[in-house]
């Protein structure tokens, strides 16, 4: 038998029991638009801040990330600061109307917090300094998502073998 587990109903009751604990996990995590306006709670931008502020932060020592002119959809599984060098970028939290986005451009200091799922649309390729804070439920996130493919896999290898 291709399939790991003892019987079907393991599986499943495995299957329920992650996914359950994923949603609660990430509903908590999740800082959605309470408000009508333009401002999110998740993403937080300073716009052109102090040199001192930069230097506080330790910015020019933190890794680069640059992305061409594209649009995708971002996960932050941990808190992220960005400091933006270049170019010019649309996030908006996953629901949000594009004209409700947060438009970033150079000179930016923005806060995503851990949780966040987001789309970006890159009108300029960005180019930006960023820090991280992983959180406990996003590093386990992407582990449990990882270890539910596999399983699944295995799922429908045992169903081909009942056919």
């Amino acid at each position: 038998m291709l399939c790991k587990f003892k019987n079907i109903l393991d599986y499943c009751l495995i299957c329920f029991l992650c996914l359950g604990n994923i949603s609660n996990a990430l509903s908590t995590d999740r800082n959605i638009q309470k408000t009508s306006s333009n401002i999110f709670e998740s993403i937080k931008v300073i716009h052109n801040p102090s040199q001192a502020q930069l230097e506080e932060l330790d910015v020019s020592h933190w890794p680069t990330w640059r992305k061409e002119i594209s649009e995708f959809t971002w996960y932050f599984s941990g808190e992220e600061t960005a400091y933006i060098l270049a170019g010019e970028v649309l996030v908006r939290p996953e629901g949000v109307p594009e004209s409700k986005g947060v438009l970033l451009k150079k000179g930016d200091l923005v806060t995503f917090s851990a949780g966040l799922i987001s789309r970006w649309t890159v009108k300029k390729e960005i180019y930006k300094h960023y820090s991280l804070k992983e959180s406990f439920w996003g590093t386990r996130y992407w582990w449990v998502m990882f270890k539910l493919k596999a399983a699944k896999k295995h799922l429908d290898q045992f169903f081909l073998t009942l056919q």
